[in-house]
C-alpha cells in the first residue's frame, strides 16, 4: 500500500516527513503523525482501495484521518494496481507541504540533541576478495554465535524508526556472502528508510535484483577494482566479467548504481579503463595519498599511494569549498551517525576504535541516549579548541576528526596530524584550482 517511490520518517515525535525519490518534502504535523501511527499499524491489512475506504470509514471520529489519507492518496504515497476513484482532497495542500526552513531547523534541533539520521550496519565482516588496498583491512573473523540475527536487525530498525532515523547503510565484509541478507532487506520494506548498499556486486545474482527494486533503494554503490589483468593482482580473484555481467543487469532492470574506483601508483592503465567507463556508468574515484588517512588500511598499501601531483588527481579531483562552518567547529561524533558492527557493537563513529555499548545487553536508544561515556566524548568534543587550529590556513577545509586523535595521537584532546595532513591536501588542491582561473582569466 505505501509506495517505495518515498521515504518517510518522524521527527521530534511532533512530525512525518514524507520525501519523494525526487526530493519533493512534505511534512505532516503532530495531529497527521498520529493518525499515521495508527494507519501503519493496520497497513498490512489493507490490501485494496476497498480497505482503505473502510478503513477511514471506521475511524472517522479521528481528528485529521481523512485529510491525511486523502493527502497521501494524492501525492501517491497511498498507492493501489486497482483503479482508485478520483476525490477533491478537502485538506489544505499549504498546511502539509513542507518548508525546508523548517525542516532544516527540525534537523539541527535534533542533532544538538543526539538524535540519529543514519545508521551503518555491518552485516557480513568476512568478504570473498582479498584486495591489496582494502581500505578494512580485509575479512575480520568473528564469534557466529554473537552475530545478529533477522530478529535483532528487526528490533534494532524499530528502536531506530522511533528516534527518528531516516538512512540504513548495509556493508561488510561483503554483504551478499549472507545467506539472509535478502530477509533482513526486505524487513526494510515495513520502514520508511532509505536504503544504501556497498557490494563488490560479485555475488548478486537475479532473486537478489528483484530484492533491490522492490526496496526502498536510495543508493547502491559498487566498487570495480580496475580492468581484468588488474583484478587479479588487487582482488585476489578473476571476477571482473562476472562482476560487469551483473552491472549490465542492474542497467538492464533500472537499478541506479555508482561505481567506486580505486586509483593507486599500481593500476594506471585500470585508471584509463575507469575513463573508458565514464560515459556508461556514473563513476566515483577513492584514492589515497602519501599516508593511509585510514587506521583500517593496510600498512602494506603506503607504496601504491598517489603524489599530490599525479596526473589523477590534477585531472580529476575537484576543488572543494571552504566551510566556514568548520573553522573551529566540533566534530559530528556522537551526533547523527551510528555505526553497528556484525555482532552488535555500537560505535559513536565509523572510525572511533571503541564500542560504546552493544546491542546484546542494551537497547540502541539506552546505548545512544543514556550513556555517560558517549556523553564524555561528546563534551570533549563541545569543549577541546587547539590553537594551531584558529590559525591554520586549511581550517576551513580540514573535518576536524577527534576519533583519529585517539587513534593516532593516543587521546581524544591531543591534536592528531593526520587530520592536519588531509585538511591541508584539500586546501592545496582549492589553491591551485583558483591559480588556474585566475591564469584561465
Amino acid at each position: 500500500m505505501f509506495s517505495n517511490s518515498f521515504y518517510y520518517y518522524y521527527k521530534d515525535s511532533e512530525w512525518l516527513v514524507i520525501e519523494s525519490r525526487d526530493q519533493v518534502r512534505y511534512l505532516v504535523n503532530k495531529t497527521g503523525l498520529n493518525c499515521f501511527y495508527l494507519l501503519k499499524s493496520y497497513f498490512n491489512k489493507i490490501h485494496y482501495y476497498n480497505d482503505l475506504a473502510k478503513f477511514v470509514q471506521d475511524n472517522s471520529s479521528i481528528d485529521g484521518m481523512s485529510d491525511l489519507v486523502n493527502f497521501l492518496s494524492d501525492i501517491k504515497f497511498i498507492d493501489f494496481a486497482e483503479y482508485c476513484p478520483s476525490h477533491t482532497p478537502d485538506y489544505t495542500i499549504k498546511d502539509l507541504a513542507v518548508n525546508d526552513d523548517l525542516c532544516l531547523d527540525i534537523k539541527d534541533n535534533e542533532i544538538s540533541h543526539n538524535l540519529p539520521e543514519h545508521i551503518q550496519i555491518d552485516v557480513e565482516s568476512l568478504c570473498n576478495f582479498d584486495c591489496v588496498f582494502c581500505i578494512r583491512g580485509g575479512s575480520k573473523k568473528y564469534n557466529s554465535n554473537l552475530m545478529l540475527r533477522v530478529d535483532d536487525y528487526v528490533s534494532l530498525f524499530d528502536e531506530f524508526e522511533l528516534m527518528g532515523g531516516q538512512e540504513v547503510t548495509f556493508s561488510g565484509g561483503e554483504p551478499f556472502l549472507r545467506h539472509d541478507f535478502n530477509e533482513i532487506l526486505l524487513k526494510t520494506l515495513d520502514y520508511g528508510f532509505k536504503v544504501n548498499i556497498f557490494t563488490n556486486a560479485s555475488l548478486i545474482n537475479d532473486n537478489d535484483i528483484q530484492v533491490m527494486k522492490t526496496i526502498r533503494l536510495n543508493r547502491l554503490q559498487v566498487s570495480l577494482y580496475g580492468n581484468k589483468e588488474d583484478y587479479v593482482r588487487f582482488t585476489g580473484t578473476d571476477s571482473h566479467d562476472s562482476v560487469i555481467s551483473v552491472l549490465e543487469k542492474l542497467k538492464a532492470n533500472s537499478l541506479d548504481f555508482t561505481l567506486t574506483c580505486a586509483v593507486t601508483k599500481n593500476n594506471f592503465t585500470s585508471f584509463a579503463y575507469f575513463e573508458s567507463l565514464e560515459d556508461k556508468y556514473k563513476i566515483a574515484y577513492n584514492y589515497f595519498i602519501e599516508d593511509s588517512f585510514s587506521p583500517e588500511i593496510r600498512a602494506n598499501t603506503s607504496d601504491m599511494a598517489l603524489s599530490f601531483d599525479h596526473e589523477f588527481i590534477i585531472s580529476k579531483i575537484k576543488p572543494i569549498e571552504p566551510n566556514e562552518d568548520k573553522s573551529g567547529g566540533i566534530c559530528s561524533i556522537g551526533a547523527n551517525f551510528i555505526y553497528v558492527d556484525i555482532v552488535g557493537n555500537v560505535f559513536p563513529c565509523y572510525r572511533y576504535p571503541f564500542a560504546v555499548g552493544n546491542l546484546h545487553h542494551r537497547k540502541l536508544s539506552d546505548i545512544w541516549l543514556n550513556n555517560t561515556e558517549l556523553d564524555s566524548i561528546r563534551r570533549i568534543n563541545r569543549e577541546i579548541r587547539f590553537e594551531e587550529c584558529e590559525v591554520c590556513d586549511a581550517n576551513k577545509h580540514c573535518m576536524r576528526c577527534i576519533a583519529y586523535n585517539l587513534v593516532y595521537a593516543g587521546s581524544l584532546r591531543v591534536l592528531n596530524k593526520t587530520t592536519c595532513k588531509m585538511g591541508n591536501y584539500l586546501y592545496q588542491i582549492y589553491k591551485r584550482s583558483l591559480r588556474r582561473e585566475n591564469e584561465g582569466r
